[in-house]
């Protein structure tokens, strides 16, 4: 079915074109079919939502959609849009959607009118289909439909030029005291109520840090991978050699706890010197089982960080290009270079180049592996 909308979807111009009747009998077609096969009902308020982004972005979005879930009538039926690992790792369980797609059938569908609510999840939720009609019956539904027409109204110049405006909605969120999660409920109570993501894993894969070696053993994460989307190692990476002098000495400040890398293999690089490395060898369901064990995590500014909150673990974080005060959470350890900080979206390729033109982004060189032991030693005692 996906495949024949695709190839619809893409002719649809020259039968605009050439027949402006037939087009409009396809497009009702079209839209007929997409209802049935994702079991859409003219009776029921109709929502897509699409995240955009990496493994932390779609834990994140987590409140914002259990807060939609809350207001809209119970009988709603909701379509997610996004990669099927962060569905199954993160909202499978839930309960909340009926349907899973991948990112470029979102924008097809929703061209279709096949919603009452299509929604963008980014740094903020960006409204991209509405029918008003279906809202009006319910007061609570109605006001979440305002707010979002309100916002896109209001801030129209973020929601149309993302992801180049993330630096300078960041700086918006910094100077109402909002973080990364809050600043996606700022268009219904400007950030003020919000809850952080949970997930519980405690009795998720069970045996598992018995088959890793990891039972009964004290022990450290660490991870010195980026986002898995990239095929490049982004500025806000920390340096391997200051990785494999910042494991020597951890041995030498904590010669009883292990050292286990974890991470995404396409993005890291072995770490000299760890006791445990399971690059490659877990999933996300794993990878968090692993952090609600460990002591603490060490990490860059990444998606484990925000999982390692969400079960509960406390992260050293090494920020850079990224904002501290928009990404980090108070009960890590967040080491911010004194050189240099906070320069995300100032250009197009920030994440793949200094925006200063340096070889080495000095913002990551810059911070001392002493300063982590030092970090550590404050967590640990």
């Amino acid at each position: 079915m996906e495949k024949v909308l695709y190839f619809l979807v893409l002719c649809r111009k020259v039968i605009r074109k050439c027949n402006p009747i037939l087009f409009n009998y396809a497009q009702k077609m079209l839209a007929h079919f997409w209802r049935r096969k994702c079991k859409l009902s003219h009776d029921k308020i109709c929502v897509s939502i699409k995240i955009n982004g990496g493994i932390g972005d779609a834990l994140m979005a987590l409140p914002l959609i259990e807060f939609l879930v809350q207001k809209l009538p119970k009988n709603s039926i909701y379509n997610y849009y996004g990669l099927e690992s962060h569905y199954n790792f993160i909202y499978k369980d839930k309960g909340i959607f009926s349907y899973l797609g991948p990112h470029d059938l979102y924008s097809l569908t929703t061209r279709l009118d096949c919603y009452d609510l299509s929604i963008e999840i980014s740094h903020f939720p960006i409204l991209r289909q509405l029918n008003l009609k279906k809202f009006l019956p319910h007061p609570e539904a109605l006001a979440i439909a305002i707010n979002l027409v309100d916002f896109s109204n209001k801030f129209s110049f973020y929601t149309e030029t993302f992801p180049n405006s993330d630096h300078q909605w960041s700086r918006f969120c910094i100077q109402n005291k909002l973080n990364r999660i809050s600043g996606l409920f700022y268009p219904f109570n400007k950030g003020k109520q919000f809850t952080y993501p949970v997930l519980n894993v405690e009795r998720l894969c069970p045996g598992l840090l018995e088959n890793v070696g990891l039972v009964g053993t004290p022990y450290i994460t660490v991870n010195n991978g980026s986002d898995s989307a990239y095929n490049f190692k982004q500025t806000k990476s920390y340096p391997l050699e200051k990785w494999h002098a910042t494991i020597q000495k951890l041995h030498n400040a904590f010669p009883n706890i292990k050292i286990v890398q974890i991470g995404h293999i396409k993005t890291s690089d072995p770490i000299i010197g760890v006791d445990v490395n399971l690059l490659g060898k877990t999933n996300l369901t794993e990878v968090a089982v692993i952090l609600k064990n460990a002591l603490l995590h060490i990490d860059i500014e990444s998606g484990l960080v925000h999982i390692n909150h969400a079960v509960g673990g406390k992260s050293i974080v090494l920020f850079g290009p990224t904002p501290e005060k928009y990404y980090g959470y108070k009960e890590n350890v967040n080491i911010v270079s004194k050189k240099c900080s906070d320069c995300m979206w100032l250009m197009p390729t920030w994440q793949s180049s200094c925006v200063r033109g340096l070889k080495d982004a000095e913002c990551m060189s810059s911070i001392s592996e002493d300063s982590i032991v030092d970090a550590c030693r404050r967590i640990l005692g």
